[in-house]
Parts: structure tokens; C-alpha cells; sequence
């Protein structure tokens, strides 16, 4: 009993800590958005692709893709380093939204216990959803989950967990989490085929030189998996806020940490992906970071990533949002908002 106080004693100093920074002023997230030449690439790109859908080759095929991480959906809101909460509302909530908004895949983070994950499992069932769930291996934990329902989609080609390898922040050795990419490759019924992946990075600002190595472990990633695939789709809780202005000052000031604007660039150049929420909402701060409950100011760390691995492939965002904005019975259901896209799937004639 005493060893685990200990632990959690090194857990919140490790959180307050890594969060240092955060209370620092920051500039209007408007003037940094129009500023940045992603995301109005993002936003010129895809409006570009909404005209290409009058030249494909068979009708554009939709799907709503959305992401959540689910730390503190129980009724207490009471978080802990070890993983083993069970969420107590976890069947009620996410069976509302599957049944009210159909996704057509869903990626979970923090689903740390294996009761949440079987209630996940269950949940998911009963709405005619099916779950991908690979295992880390014994003793370990990722906490994450996909959830896909057929229809469009036909079926799951293959699907895995790739481990990024590496450094780890010290409360992930603590809880042996394995960060990664738990990823499908999903054929559509037009016979396109969409490379499907959910990922966590580590948290905290002091830890961005981990993130920096999670960023390649997904760039060789995406390499060894994008062969035969048209499409993909990446998604999850990224812990980079590249929006906001108090993130870079605290950076400039440790001087060792990385600028969590050059980051989110190297994302999008290691992922050749574009950020969907900012293709569709080029001047939305989209915070996803619930500062009511969380502390600190809101900011956006959840991302919807998508985009073309083959020449002849487009995509087109046709609306982003957030969801779980507001407390149910007094209670907000996580710390983070749910992100969802609708995303238009097509080709064009291959010259």
C-alpha cells in the first residue's frame, strides 16, 4: 500500500511538472491559423478535391471517422496513473452516440482497463459494430480501440498494433503503456481501400522529444503499411497543442523542448496527411481539450489526419466537428471532446 502512494506521488509530480507553462499568455489562435501555410494548405487542398468529385470514376463513397479519447468518463471524474478505473458510464454514452450520429469508424484512446475494453466490446455489439483490438502482449496496455460498422465498408483486408519504439516518459514504464499505432485496412464496396489508424502520444511538455520519436515511429509506419492502399486516415490524441501560443513560449524558455508548431509541421510532413478539422474549418480554434476539467487553457490536442497514398486517390473533408461539448447530468464525459469528420472517398481517372 505504501509503495503504491509512492507511485502516485511520482505521477503527480511528473503531471504538474510536465504541464508547467500552460498559464502563460497567449495570442488569438485565429492570427496563428492564418498564418500558417498547413493549414491553409489543408483548406486550399481540399476545397481543390471538391472539384475533382464531378470527374470520378464512380460516385464518392462517405464515411464519418471520429476520434476520442475517454479518460474520465465515470461518474467521480477521478483520473489515476494505473489504469485500472472502470469508466461507470461507458455503455450508456458511447451507445448514444453510436446509435445518434452512426459513425462509420470510431478511434478510442485511454480504454486502460480490460473490463472497459469487454464493456467497449460489448457496447459495440449491440449496435452492430465490430471492434479491433490487437494486444500489445502480456503485461502491457496501449488503451486503445477501433470501432467500424459494415456497410460502405465491406470488410477488414488486415489489421495489427505497431509498437513505436523507443524512449518512454517514466509513468508509461510505471503503467508498461506501449505507444503505437493500432491500425485496419479497410475495403469499401467500390473497391477502395482506406488505411485506417488510431494512435496516443506520450503527454506532458517535457516529454516533446519523445513525441518527435513517435512522429518517425509512424512515418515508418505508414512505409511498411501502404502498400495496395489508396487511402489513409490517422487519428487520436496527439498531446501536440500547435494552435496555441503559451505552448511555444514555455518551449522557448526550457530551450530543450521542441516547438510544438514545428511538431504539428513535422507531422504533416512525416504523414504527407492533412489535418481534416482545419481542411473544413480553416479559422475554428476546435478546441478539444476540456480546460473545465483538465486545467489550464482549452486547446486542440485531438487530430483527424487524412489523405492520398495513390496517385489517383482524393479525398474530400465535407464538414468537421466536435461532439460531448457540454456536462451530461452535471458531468462531462471526458476530458477531451470528441472530434468527428465527414470524409468523401473517391478516384479520378488514372491518366
Amino acid at each position: 500500500m505504501k509503495m503504491k502512494w509512492i507511485l502516485r506521488l511520482i505521477f503527480f509530480w511528473f503531471s504538474i511538472a510536465g504541464s508547467a507553462g500552460y498559464a502563460h499568455d497567449f495570442c488569438d489562435p485565429d492570427v496563428l491559423v492564418r498564418q500558417s501555410s498547413i493549414e491553409q494548405q489543408a483548406w486550399t487542398t481540399n476545397s481543390l478535391h471538391a472539384t475533382h468529385k464531378a470527374h470520378a470514376v464512380s460516385p464518392a463513397r462517405t464515411l464519418k471517422v471520429a476520434t476520442w479519447n475517454l479518460n474520465l468518463l465515470n461518474v467521480r471524474g477521478w483520473r489515476t496513473p494505473f489504469y485500472k478505473v472502470n469508466s461507470r458510464r461507458l455503455d450508456k454514452i458511447l451507445g448514444q452516440y453510436l446509435a445518434g450520429e452512426a459513425p462509420d469508424v470510431i478511434f478510442l484512446q485511454e480504454v486502460w482497463s480490460e473490463n472497459d475494453r469487454k464493456t467497449v466490446r460489448l457496447t459495440a455489439a449491440g449496435y452492430d459494430y465490430k471492434t479491433i483490438d490487437a494486444h500489445p502482449g502480456a503485461g502491457r496496455r496501449h488503451g486503445l480501440q477501433v470501432l467500424y460498422r459494415q456497410g460502405t465498408i465491406v470488410r477488414v483486408a488486415d489489421s495489427g498494433f505497431e509498437e513505436f519504439h523507443g524512449q518512454r516518459a517514466l509513468f508509461e514504464k510505471i503503467g508498461a503503456v506501449r505507444r503505437g499505432l493500432l491500425w485496419a485496412k479497410i475495403h469499401l464496396d467500390d473497391g477502395q481501400t482506406v488505411l485506417f489508424g488510431n494512435t496516443h502520444f506520450t503527454a506532458f511538455n517535457r516529454y516533446s522529444d519523445v513525441r518527435l520519436m513517435q512522429i518517425e515511429g509512424l512515418r515508418n509506419t505508414l512505409l511498411r503499411l501502404n502498400m495496395d492502399v489508396d487511402t489513409a486516415v490517422i487519428g487520436g490524441d496527439l498531446n501536440i497543442a500547435a494552435d496555441f501560443e503559451e505552448a511555444e513560449h514555455f518551449a522557448r524558455h526550457v530551450g530543450k523542448l521542441k516547438s510544438t508548431r514545428w511538431l504539428y509541421s513535422q507531422f504533416a510532413e512525416a504523414t504527407g496527411l492533412r489535418d481534416t478539422f482545419r481542411a473544413a474549418e480553416l479559422n475554428d480554434p476546435g478546441y478539444t481539450f476540456n480546460s473545465l476539467v483538465g486545467g489550464g487553457p482549452e486547446r486542440r490536442l485531438d487530430y483527424l489526419w487524412a489523405g492520398e497514398l495513390a496517385p489517383h486517390a482524393r479525398t474530400h473533408v465535407v464538414r468537421a466537428e466536435r461532439k460531448f461539448t457540454d456536462a451530461i447530468d452535471g458531468v462531462f464525459a471526458s476530458d477531451h471532446f470528441l472530434v468527428q469528420a465527414v470524409i468523401d472517398f473517391f478516384q479520378i481517372p488514372k491518366p
